[in-house]
């Protein structure tokens, strides 16, 4: 039995609890019955008897055979949890239950182990006090014992004590206890933070700080009456945070133009609170906007910004006051450096125009270029000089454009265009037979430019032959003389050429 080899008579101890044991019979004659009682049911104690009856099998004989079965009693004595008027107590063993008469209950880790409270006063409990309660384990000797910290308070009537009020208990504003609730009785006064003294709080007031925000307020009365003393200690007082007094509409400094800053105007808050700011576009918080001033970029062009000024002070409900919105206007582009234009005025020459110097260094520049207020077919920064240009002056308006400004635009103008020089005159050659009655022609020798007049002056041995064009038919007079020709080309916008062809001696004919 439970591995136990068993005699008649014999007291065997089981573990607490054990409710069943299993029974092992072995008979000299194997076919004997043996029949078992009481091996089952068994209770804490040595009450419990285990009876074996065994008969042989002709029923002829019988022997009973019996043992006491002893339960052994718990000796768990741990409360798992312990509760006051259905309160139950923290794991500092503390608790706060309505004054009056005290119930304790508790609940154990073994159902056979009881409880009682063995030290401290349950009835008519007001204020803060002690009990102990003690839990003995089924053995009826293994106890453990528990310190119980209850706070039996009062539901004392505590009001908003300042004036003006609103009703609202709050940081900075007095805490009352009106004083007709203790009316026929002797009262002194004590608050408490935390359960702590406050130093000199000892009025039916008090002024709450913002040391007392997010700790637990009371207010401890001492009512004597008829000579009879009793503590109150009062429920927790409901107060919210204060609210700032001072806490001003900012201002904002500064154009509200693109490129442009602005500065918050925070003025004057109470004392000690911090400050934080927040701009906005159009309502809608800019990321990383913190600062006191706001450099104002592109993408706040045509916004509505406004800073929020945050106002913090511990014990006191934050609040944050917002200015009045300024319309963000377009930025105004400066050229610090006025537009020049360089190179030869004179048609066939290429001239460059230089943008200057902007004051935003992102504008891009478009140049538009005119002669005489006509707009000519050009948009870079050079231009070659055409002989349309001639005795006209050129003009170049610098436009310069950047997101979130106004178009800017400067003009630069030059003197009148001078006339060119062609370069690579072409040289001129007599054509033809230089025989007394033959015609001579001449060959310009290159290009001209379009619309470019040609005249010819013919001499006979440097004297000029007047009458002739571009053709000369000789004459007898020419006999053994040297002809010559000057071309001289009238270029439209260019200097006049002049180059004098090589000349050829005439001859008879034959």
């Amino acid at each position: 039995m439970n591995g136990i080899e068993a005699e008649d008579g014999m007291v065997i101890d089981l573990e607490p609890g054990t409710e069943s044991v299993p029974v092992v019979v072995e008979t000299t004659d194997p076919l004997a019955i043996a029949e078992i009682e009481g091996d089952s049911g068994l209770v804490f104690g040595d009450s419990n008897h285990l009876v074996l009856t065994v008969t042989s099998v002709d029923g002829t004989a019988t022997a009973v055979y019996t043992v006491t079965l002893n339960v052994l009693p718990y000796t768990d004595a741990t409360a798992t949890s312990i509760s006051v008027n259905g309160v139950e107590v923290d794991a500092e063993g503390k608790v706060e239950v309505d004054a009056g008469d005290l119930e304790v209950s508790v609940e154990t880790a073994n159902e056979f182990a009881t409880a009682a409270v063995s030290e401290g006063d349950v009835t008519d409990v007001s204020g803060l006090s002690t009990l102990t309660v003690t839990v003995t384990a089924q053995d009826g000797e293994t106890t453990e014992s528990y310190e119980i910290d209850v706070l039996a308070s009062t539901d004392l009537e505590i009001v908003a004590g300042s004036v003006p009020t609103d009703g609202t208990i709050r940081v900075g504003t007095y805490a009352k206890l009106t004083k007709d609730q203790f009316a026929g009785s002797k009262v002194t006064y004590q608050w408490l933070n935390d359960g702590e003294e406050i130093s000199g709080a000892t009025a039916y007031r008090y002024l709450l700080t913002a040391d007392d925000f997010g700790h637990s307020i009371r207010a401890l009365v001492i009512k004597t009456t008829a000579g009879v003393a009793k503590t109150l200690i009062s429920k927790e007082v409901e107060f919210e945070a204060g609210i700032i007094k001072k806490a001003p509409t900012p201002g904002v400094k500064g154009k509200a133009v693109v490129g442009g800053t602005l500065t918050a105007v925070a003025r004057t808050w109470s004392t000690d609170v911090e400050l934080a700011y927040q701009w906005y576009a159009d309502g809608s918080a800019i990321e990383g906007a913190t600062e006191e001033t706001l450099e104002l970029s592109a993408n706040l062009v045509d916004a509505a910004v406004s800073v929020g000024v945050t106002g913090s002070l511990t014990g006191y409900a934050t609040v944050e006051k917002l200015s009045a919105e300024l319309t963000v206007k377009p930025g105004t582009i400066r050229f610090t450096d006025k537009p020049s234009i360089s190179g030869t005025l004179e048609v066939g020459e290429a001239i460059e125009v230089d943008p200057g110097s902007l004051s935003i260094d992102s504008a891009e520049v478009t140049y538009v270029w005119s002669r005489n207020g006509e707009e000519i077919d050009n948009t870079e920064a050079t231009y070659t000089l055409t002989a349309d240009d001639f005795k006209k002056r050129i003009t170049v308006q610098v436009i310069a454009n950047a997101e979130g400004y106004n178009q800017a635009s400067a003009k630069v103008k030059t003197i009148s265009i001078k006339a060119g020089t062609f370069a690579d005159v072409p040289t001129p050659s007599i054509s033809g037979d230089a025989v007394v009655g033959e015609t001579l022609t001449v060959d310009i020798g290159g290009d001209y430019p379009e619309d470019t007049v040609f005249k010819y002056v013919w001499s006979r041995d440097f004297k000029v032959i007047s009458g002739v064009t571009e053709e000369l038919t000789l004459t007898k007079r020419d006999l053994g003389k040297t002809i010559r020709v000057r071309v001289i080309a009238i270029i439209p916008g260019y200097k006049s050429t002049s180059v004098l062809a090589d000349g050829v001696e005439v001859v008879a004919a034959e």
